[in-house]
């Protein structure tokens, strides 16, 4: 079964808002490093991002190549299958920095994805 892209970048944009909640409070990594249910929580949501990035039609994440696909899904699967430890240097900056980064093109893609959904509605008469 696929999962629709308007779900998946719903996905994504909950999961970069629920970061942003879960790092507050916390200026810089060694602060974060010591709140473990901030790491948790963090990484658990960068899982989250990263499987509803896997799961986008390939035509679609190729229109956005600012956007580093490759190295959201790779940190999605270090993070699952927690190949050799997490650095909490690396999921700090994603956290605080690279994750906020991608939320403006990320809303952009969810806009058109449902302006395309409307034509297509529209189109076929609903």
């Amino acid at each position: 079964m696929s999962v629709q892209p308007k779900t998946c970048l719903t996905d994504i944009l909950e999961q970069i808002d629920a970061i942003g909640q879960f790092i507050k409070g916390h200026k810089d990594a060694a602060s974060f490093s010591k709140d473990q249910k901030a790491v948790y929580a963090c990484a658990r949501a960068l899982e989250i991002l990263g499987e509803a990035a896997k799961n986008l039609p390939k035509e679609m994440t190729e229109k956005y190549p600012e956007i580093p696909w490759k190295n959201i899904i790779g940190m999605r699967d270090k993070l699952i299958h927690a190949y050799s430890g997490i650095d909490l240097e690396i999921l700090w900056k994603t956290a605080s920095e690279r994750a906020p980064e991608i939320r403006p093109a990320i809303r952009k893609m969810l806009q058109e994805q449902e302006k395309e959904e409307k034509k297509e509605e529209t189109r076929q008469g609903k």
